[in-house]
C-alpha cells in the first residue's frame, strides 16, 4: 500500500483519489486474507495515528462488518465518538509478578555481568546476591505497574538512587548521553517525530557531529526510524522529558529557528508545523500567517474539519497582535477561509459561517480591500443568502457580485458572477433568462485553457449543467435537459470529487422526480448515496434518500417509505432550511397517493409556509399542481 500511495502521488492524482484507492485497497486485502479463514488485525498505538490514518481504519473496520476478523486496537487515549462499537478493555497496572519476569529478562545481561565481577572478588558473592533481591523488589516497588517505568529503571545506569518519578528518570538516562544529549533536546523541540535534515539545519553543531548523535541516540534506544523516514522518540515521555529539560528563553529561540527552518524547506505539509513553532516562539503575527497557509491546503485536500481548526487557531493567534493593515488583512483572508471550511463540511446555512463572511465584508469595507477579497466575501455570502435567507436576496448578491467583477476586469470572475446569476434566476422562478446565463457559462468554459472552478472548488460546468438541466425542464425542453443532465455526470465523473458527484446525481434526482419518472429518479438517487454517506453531505443524503423513497411509492405503494420522508424533511429543516420545499414536496406526493389526507394536508401546510418565507411568494408549478390535487380531495383544507 505504501509503494502503491507513493505511485499515485506522483502520478498527481488527486489526494481524495488516493485516499479512495488505497481505501479500496486495503478493503480488497482483508476480504482475501479472511477468505482463508478468521484474520486477528493488531493496529498498536492508535493514539500516535493521524486523522487521515484514523479516518482510513474507521472505515475499514466499518466495511468489515461479517467479515471472520478480530482487530485489536490499543491506544492510550479513549477511541473517538465516531468510531464503529468497538468493545473497550481497559488495562490495570501489570501484577507484581509480571513486572518481575519484565526486570529479569532486562536484567539478564547486567547479572551476568556482576555475577562475573563478584566471582573474580570472591567473598563478596554473597552479598551481591543479597543486593540483586533487593533491587529487584525495589524495582517492582517502584514501577507501580507501569512496564514503561520498570524498562526505565533497569536501563539506568550506576545506583539505583533515583527518584521514583518517571521524568527524572528518564532525565537521568538522557544526562548519561553526554553531548548527545543536546542533540536529542533540539529534536525534542521539533516534535515527536522530526527530520534529520530540518535538526541539522537548526543545531549549532556540525552536520556529522548531529549523525553521529543520532546514530548514539538510536543505539540507545531513544530515538527509532518512522515509518515516514523521519525519526521518532520512542516515547512520548521521552520527547516530554528531552524537551523539559531545556530553558524557556531556549526553548523559544529554538521554536523559532525550526519555524524558520520550514520555511526554507517549504511545501504545504509543513504549514501546521511552522504555525505551531512560531505560536511557541510567541511570534504571533507569523503563526497566524502559517495557519491560514494551513487551512488552504487542508482545503485542497477536502479535510474541511481540519481547515477549520486552522483557521479558528489563526484567528485565536490575531487576538495578540495590533491593530493596524497587517493584522486586518491576514483576519479577512482567515474569515473567509473560516466561512468556506464551514460551507464545505456541507453546513452551507450554518450561521457561524455568516459570522465569519459579516466580519470578513466589515474588513473589507473598512479598509478598501482588494476587489478579489470582496469577491470571495460577497460569494460566500451568497451561498448562505440562498440557504437561509431568502432566494431574491441571494439575487441582490449575485447583482453586486457582477458590478465587483467588472471592477476586476478578470474573466474568471465575470463568469463566475454570470453563474451565480443563473443559479439565483433559477430558483426566483426566471427560468428563461436563467438558462441563458448558465449556457453562458458552460460556453466560456470551453474557451477556458484551465477549467474553471468556483471559490469552494466546485468545477463550475458541473453545476451549470445541472442547473441548466433544471431550467430547461421547466421550459418543457425535454431533450436539452437530457443533454445537460448527461454531461453534468460526465463532467461529475471527470471531476473525481465527491461532492461534485453528489451534487449533480441530487439535482438530477430533483429534475426526475419534477418529470414524474421514478425509475430515474430511484437510479440518481442510488447512484449518489454511497459518496454522501461517505463524505458526510448530510443535507444530500437526505435529500436523495428521500427521492429514493418517494420512487418507491409511486411506483409500488410502499408505506414503508413514508418514515424515510419524514426523516428526511427534519435533517434538512436542521440542516439546509433551502431545500425544505424541494423536500416537502416528495412528502406531499407520497402522503396523498397512499391517501393519508389529513397528513398530506399538514405537509402541504408546512410547504406553503417554507415557500413564502424563501421564495417570496414565487409561484411554483410543482406546489400549485399539490394545491390543486389536494383541494380535488374530501377533507380538503378550508381557507387555503
Amino acid at each position: 500500500m505504501h509503494a502503491r500511495g507513493a505511485e499515485l502521488h506522483r502520478a498527481g492524482i488527486s489526494p481524495v483519489a488516493q485516499r479512495r484507492e488505497l481505501l479500496e485497497l486495503a478493503q480488497l486485502l482483508l476480504r482475501r486474507r479472511c477468505r482463508d479463514g478468521a484474520l486477528l488485525l493488531v493496529v498498536d498505538d492508535v493514539h500516535h495515528a493521524n486523522a487521515a490514518t484514523q479516518s482510513l481504519l474507521q472505515q475499514l473496520l466499518a466495511d468489515a462488518a461479517g467479515l471472520p476478523l478480530l482487530a485489536l486496537l490499543t491506544a492510550r487515549t479513549p477511541s473517538p465518538a465516531a468510531w464503529p462499537a468497538l468493545t473497550r478493555i481497559e488495562l490495570p497496572p501489570l501484577s507484581d509478578a509480571d513486572i518481575a519476569r519484565i526486570v529479569a529478562a532486562l536484567g539478564t545481561e547486567s547479572q551476568n555481568t556482576r555475577s562475573q565481577n563478584t566471582e573474580a572478588q570472591g567473598a563478596g558473592t554473597q552479598q551481591a546476591g543479597s543486593n540483586d533481591a533487593e533491587r529487584r523488589a525495589w524495582l517492582i516497588e517502584r514501577s507501580a505497574g507501569n512496564p514503561l517505568f520498570a524498562e526505565e529503571l533497569v536501563a539506568l545506569r550506576g545506583p539505583a538512587q533515583a527518584s521514583a518519578r518517571i521524568a527524572d528518570l528518564l532525565g537521568t538516562r538522557l544526562a548519561q548521553l553526554g553531548d548527545a544529549c543536546a542533540t536529542a533536546q533540539h529534536a525534542a523541540v521539533i516534535g515527536l517525530h522530526f527530520d534529520a535534515d530540518v535538526l541539522g539545519r537548526v543545531s549549532p553543531r556540525s552536520r556529522t557531529t548531529v549523525e553521529r548523535h543520532l546514530a548514539q541516540l538510536r543505539a540507545a534506544g531513544i530515538v527509532r526510524p518512522a515509518a515516514d523516514g523521519r525519526l521518532a522518540f520512542r516515547h512520548a515521555l521521552l520527547r516530554d522529558t528531552a524537551y523539559s529539560m531545556l530553558g524557556a528563553a531556549e526553548r523559544k529561540a529554538l521554536h523559532r529557528r525550526i519555524a524558520r527552518a520550514l520555511d526554507d524547506v517549504g511545501g504545504p505539509a509543513q504549514s501546521a508545523a511552522r504555525a505551531e513553532h512560531w505560536e511557541q516562539a510567541q511570534d504571533a503575527l507569523h503563526a497566524a500567517a502559517a495557519w491560514l497557509d494551513a487551512g488552504a491546503d487542508a482545503l485542497r485536500r477536502h479535510v474541511y474539519a481540519a481547515a477549520a481548526a486552522c483557521y479558528a487557531r489563526g484567528l485565536d493567534a490575531l487576538q495578540s497582535v495590533p491593530a493596524g493593515a497587517p493584522r486586518d488583512a491576514l483576519e479577512l483572508r482567515l474569515h473567509l477561509g473560516a466561512a468556506r471550511a464551514g460551507q464545505r463540511s456541507g453546513n452551507f446555512h450554518d450561521p457561524a459561517a455568516m459570522c465569519h463572511l459579516e466580519r470578513a465584508l466589515q474588513l473589507a469595507g473598512e479598509r478598501g480591500a482588494d476587489p478579489a477579497e470582496l469577491f470571495d466575501a460577497l460569494w460566500g455570502a451568497w451561498e448562505v443568502s440562498a440557504c437561509q435567507v431568502s432566494f431574491h436576496y441571494g439575487l441582490s448578491l449575485a447583482g453586486k457580485l457582477l458590478e465587483v467583477a467588472g471592477e476586476l476586469d478578470a474573466h474568471p470572475y465575470a463568469v463566475l458572477a454570470r453563474y451565480a446569476l443563473g443559479v439565483s434566476r433559477y430558483w426566483t422562478g426566471n427560468f428563461e433568462r436563467a438558462r441563458v446565463d448558465l449556457q453562458a457559462v458552460i460556453a466560456a468554459d470551453a474557451q477556458s485553457a484551465e477549467p474553471l472552478r468556483n471559490p469552494y472548488g466546485l468545477l463550475l460546468v458541473v453545476g451549470a449543467h445541472a442547473y441548466a438541466a433544471l431550467c430547461s425542464q421547466r421550459l418543457g425542453l425535454a431533450a436539452a435537459s437530457s443533454s445537460h443532465g448527461r454531461r453534468a455526470l460526465v463532467a461529475a465523473h471527470r471531476a473525481d470529487d465527491d461532492y461534485a458527484w453528489v451534487f449533480t446525481c441530487t439535482l438530477g434526482a430533483i429534475r426526475e422526480r419534477m418529470a414524474q419518472r421514478p425509475a430515474r429518479t430511484r437510479a440518481y438517487a442510488h447512484a449518489g448515496l454511497e459518496r454522501a454517506a461517505r463524505s458526510r453531505l448530510v443535507t444530500f443524503e437526505a435529500v436523495l434518500h428521500s427521492h429514493a423513497a418517494w420512487a418507491d411509492v409511486l411506483e409500488h405503494r410502499d408505506a414503508r417509505a413514508l418514515p424515510i420522508l419524514e426523516r428526511g424533511v427534519r435533517t434538512v429543516e436542521l440542516d439546509y432550511p433551502a431545500a425544505m420545499v424541494v423536500q416537502l414536496i416528495p412528502q406531499v406526493e407520497a402522503l396523498q397517493l397512499l391517501g393519508r389526507r389529513t397528513a398530506a394536508l399538514k405537509a402541504l401546510r408546512e410547504l406553503l409556509q417554507w415557500r413564502e418565507r424563501l421564495f417570496d411568494q414565487r409561484d411554483d408549478d410543482s406546489v400549485e399542481r399539490l394545491v390543486r390535487v389536494c383541494a380535488e380531495r374530501p377533507g380538503r383544507l378550508r381557507g387555503d
